[in-house]
């Protein structure tokens, strides 16, 4: 049973708290089934880990054990040694004393497991066992599910999402289950569903959340950005307190972060450049005002691009048959894009994936040259977008890619 023996609590802190890059983890979970050795020594035989540098892992898994302290705190320890460098013992007290002050228990039947059952995605027998191991474990239902395998984290993120926008009123609780179901059946992210559906409300150019902020600048994880959001959703704490307790962000970079989005709402910043900086200031401990000032310097002018551009300049279309059918007076992207498509010049899921690029542009989470260079990887490569995005180490909002008009 998840969460039960001494072998799965080591994984499990080794995952959550991403210590090694899934493939090394996959690569030892082989080597440690294959030649009947623990966890601990297949990481280590795989150059991962040294003696010294287990040490704490092995530490926070005997205190799990003993029941000192819960599977999640251990995490948020061993992920807070890690990224302010220091021991694993003063990692655990200050996640303990960050708890102790806004302890709050959640209930296991909320909005994400009652969307989820009623869009079909689990069963009753599954959510019974997901709430058995949530209580064995103190790990949020949602993290479980996927961690047993029910959804994926992908449809957790969709599921997540729904909630978000449920509560901020901006999607009905009928939409919200539609758009859940919809996204599980055809694997698609829920804005996506959202849009199909013809649910979808564009957000304001400027709104970039914390949470969008740090997974763009590479400071967390996909995971770690779900396992976030569910703990804020049902915790009722904010993004910035769960980014504390979790060991993923001190109070000086949180500061820096307001600062940032600050630039963004008042035009000052692209999103992208936002976290560009974000960056410096996280990895090279650079003075919030001088990791500005130097992506600003690198800034260009215009960062503007029409539809027929950008199919040009990624070389999806020639200059000739963009500027052959379509007229200088036609600006409206989705215009555009329906003259080239009625012309027979490019497919419909192509034009898809160049308006969703455009729309990235317009919010500023990407540059001219990136929306270029992702548009260039989906013709080469024949890849989705979302696959061209990844494969470039991008990330990109969801809710940013359905502004079309």
């Amino acid at each position: 049973m998840f969460g039960a023996s001494k072998p799965e609590i080591l994984l499990e802190l080794v995952r959550s708290a991403n210590v090694v890059d899934h493939q090394t983890l996959e690569n030892a979970i082989a080597i440690s089934q294959r030649l009947n050795l623990p966890l601990e020594r297949a990481l280590m035989q795989s150059g991962s880990f040294s003696e010294e540098s287990m040490r704490p892992l092995l530490a926070a898994k005997q205190m799990v054990e003993n029941n000192t302290i819960r599977l999640d705190t251990a995490i948020n320890a061993i992920r807070l040694a890690a990224h302010d460098d220091i021991d694993f013992q003063s990692a655990l007290k200050k996640i303990l004393s960050v708890h102790q002050k806004t302890l709050v228990t959640p209930s296991m039947n909320n909005d994400l497991t009652e969307m989820l059952t009623q869009a079909g995605v689990i069963n009753q027998d599954q959510l019974g066992r997901a709430m058995q191991k949530s209580l064995q474990t103190k790990i949020l239902i949602g993290r479980v599910l996927v961690i047993t395998g029910d959804i994926s984290s992908s449809l957790f993120n969709s599921a997540l999402q729904a909630v978000l926008l449920l509560r901020e009123k901006s999607i009905s609780k009928s939409e919200a289950i539609d758009g859940i179901r919809l996204a599980h059946q055809k694997n698609i992210c829920l804005e996506q569903a959202l849009f199909e559906m013809g649910s979808f409300k564009t957000p304001a150019v400027g709104s970039l959340k914390l949470s969008e902020l740090m997974r763009m600048s590479g400071l967390i994880s996909e995971s770690e950005l779900a396992e976030c959001m569910e703990i804020e959703l049902f915790k009722n704490k904010t993004f910035g307190q769960v980014l504390r307790e979790q060991g993923l962000a001190t109070d000086e970079l949180l500061e820096a972060a307001m600062m940032l989005q600050g630039s963004v709402a008042g035009g000052e910043l692209k999103a992208y450049q936002a976290a560009e900086a974000m960056r410096l200031i996280a990895k090279e401990n650079m003075l919030t005002e001088n990791a500005i000032n130097k992506v600003m310097q690198r800034a260009r002018t215009n960062e503007e691009i029409r539809l027929g551009e950008l199919l040009i300049e990624s070389c999806v279309l020639t200059r000739d048959s963009v500027e052959g059918t379509v007229s200088q007076a036609v600006t409206s992207n989705v215009k555009i894009g329906k003259m080239l498509l009625d012309a027979g010049l490019i497919t419909k899921s192509m034009l898809h994936r160049a308006l969703r690029c455009q729309s990235l542009v317009k919010y500023g989470v990407v540059s001219k040259e990136q929306a270029v260079k992702i548009l260039s990887s989906c013709k080469q490569k024949e890849q989705t977008l979302d696959q061209a995005i990844t494969g470039l180490g991008i990330s990109a909002p969801t809710r940013m890619q359905w502004s079309w008009v």
